[in-house]
Order: C-alpha cells, then sequence, then structure tokens
C-alpha cells in the first residue's frame, strides 16, 4: 500500500500563490513577453554577446583601464540596434515588471516575519518609483 507524502501546510500555501500567480492577465503577458524574446535565437544570442560586452567595459571602466572612443561608441550602436526591437524593448519591460511583482511578494513576506502578522499595504514601503508593482 503506498502512502502518499503530504507537502506542509506552507508549502501547499505557496503552491496556491504560485497557481494564483499563474492565473493573472499580468503574469501571463510578462510570460508570454519573455517567451516570445527567449523564442527568437538570434535577439537572445545578441542580448548575451551585448551583456557580457557591458559587463567586460564596465570592468575595465572600475580599474581605470582606458576604453578608446570606439569601442564604447561600437557597443552603444549595437545596444541601440538591439533595443530598436519590439521584442526586445517588451522583454526588458516584462523583466522590470516580474522583478517589481516578486519584490512585492518579497516585501509582503519579510513584513508578516517582521510584524508577526499579515501586512497591510501601509506597512509595505514601496521605493520603487516607475516600476508597475503597485507602489
Amino acid at each position: 500500500m503506498e502512502t502518499e507524502i503530504k507537502d506542509p501546510p506552507i508549502v501547499e500555501k505557496t503552491k496556491e500563490l504560485c497557481a494564483t500567480l499563474l492565473e493573472q492577465p499580468e503574469v501571463k503577458t510578462i510570460c508570454e513577453d519573455m517567451n516570445a524574446f527567449l523564442a527568437n535565437e538570434e535577439l537572445r544570442s545578441r542580448f548575451d554577446v551585448l551583456t557580457m560586452q557591458g559587463e567586460a567595459l564596465g570592468q575595465r571602466q572600475q580599474l581605470g583601464l582606458e576604453i578608446e572612443p570606439e569601442e564604447f561608441e561600437k557597443f552603444e550602436k549595437e545596444r541601440d540596434e538591439w533595443m530598436a526591437n519590439e521584442l526586445s524593448q517588451k522583454f526588458l519591460e516584462a523583466q522590470k515588471r516580474m522583478q517589481g511583482l516578486q519584490d512585492q511578494i518579497h516585501q509582503y513576506v519579510s513584513k508578516t516575519f517582521e510584524l508577526g502578522r499579515v501586512p497591510e499595504v501601509h506597512d509595505i514601503d514601496y521605493h520603487c518609483n516607475d516600476c508597475d508593482c503597485g507602489g
């Protein structure tokens, strides 16, 4: 006879939260925008290259190494070309909105531990000025 192993209540409630998130129209749009971008191998590859180039330039700058103006201009041109694509723009916006939603959830959970009760809206500090996370 098999015994069903049941998740602890906190895990079950977390799964309920996850299911609720996936039902939200905003989350569906975020996922659609991100998946459309991720399905485009060319844009994704260019994004990866731009990310690595940007990090390398940043590291060199932090180390006080000289960056040739032509090198920086080339990076900016490639970044601008990548950003001109609608899928790229939607992807970045979706990332921003997802991060805002994650931050909001984290704030509520953190405040619950801090206060020892379910926080009210006025208990939450919304620091984000231009994100779409309810603040």
